[in-house]
């Protein structure tokens, strides 16, 4: 598995969002992906998606897309469009694997390099599970909106 190292967890942003009251993900609920998660990308398989979730076509999303290199982020509340996929989840065990792929500790936002939420989509009128950034935001606009490894 793919392993990003930003030092220790102490370095992270101290502004992270505060941990609301957030439900808990759930079979049929939908999440959607724009980087190394995307069907064709390298963790896809390595996760062990296949199975676990179901295609639900092409999304789009409000906010920025950057890049670091080996993978991007979404910069929630930005301006600008991030495509990726939607996927239906079919066993909601699958977000413990995604949790720990992308850093994401759910009782501990200022440590988590992503962080999970619900957000709206562009042109629907459902949201889905995404992973947004939280880290120091350093990295490379990717104006387009469709990252590129």
């Amino acid at each position: 598995m793919a392993k990003r190292h930003f030092g220790s967890l102490v370095q992270r942003r101290r502004a992270a969002p505060k941990p609301g009251p957030q439900p808990q993900p759930q079979r049929g609920d939908l999440l959607f992906v724009y980087g190394t998660l995307r069907r064709r990308g390298i963790m896809f398989g390595a996760l062990g998606l296949h199975g676990r979730v179901a295609p639900a076509g092409p999304a789009s999303m409000r906010g920025a897309l950057v890049s670091f290199g080996s993978y991007p982020g979404v910069l929630s509340g930005a301006r600008g469009i991030v495509h990726g996929e939607l996927y239906r989840v079919l066993d909601a065990r699958v977000f413990a694997a995604l949790d720990a792929y992308e850093e994401c500790f759910t009782d501990d936002a200022a440590c988590s390099l992503f962080w999970r939420m619900r957000a709206p989509l562009s042109a629907r009128r459902v949201g889905a599970w995404v992973y947004v950034y939280n880290g120091r935001r350093k990295g490379a606009a990717v104006p387009c909106g469709r990252w590129r490894p």
